[in-house]
């Protein structure tokens, strides 16, 4: 399945740390990794590894900045960027995760809540959520991209 494929199957999934299970194998079979909302200040990168899928749970602060190197064994966060080099020699991949961006809306108008921003080859779905009385608000718009296409 390709990563195009994944997002119109993920698009409008209910607002939560994780997609359903059922597409893990998915994401092993595929080489494919995702990026998505988690609750209040967090972001998830769920990525292949070792025939399963591991997530690494990143916080952030409004808009910020994510690198990682092409195996996705080296992911700095904000609390390594506070700390340490960022751009690292191994670490040529980045994701920013924006808080609000008024220039990208949703179906509905509206911002999202949270966008990932990169140069990443990638296919983007909709995490939503479901109100009583029938709203909904596009709480994220989450990316799925190829390992294989990683500097």
């Amino acid at each position: 399945m390709t990563k195009e494929e994944l997002a119109a199957k993920l698009n409008g999934i209910e607002y939560g740390r994780d997609i359903p299970e059922e597409y893990y194998p998915v994401l092993v079979e595929n080489n494919l990794a995702i990026v998505l909302v988690g609750s209040g200040d967090f972001c998830y990168f769920l990525f292949p590894e070792n025939g399963k899928v591991e997530t690494k749970e990143l916080e952030c602060w409004g808009d910020t900045t994510f690198w990682f190197d092409r195996n996705l064994k080296d992911i700095l966060d904000v609390i390594d960027q506070i700390n340490r080099e960022w751009k690292t020699a191994d670490c040529k991949n980045s994701i920013e995760a924006v808080l609000r961006e008024k220039d990208i809306t949703a179906p509905d108008g509206e911002c999202y809540e949270w966008i990932y921003k990169t140069e990443i080859p990638h296919a983007t779905f909709d995490i939503v959520e479901h109100f009583e009385g029938g709203g909904v608000s596009y709480y994220c718009r989450a990316i799925i991209f190829d390992i294989n296409d990683l500097k």
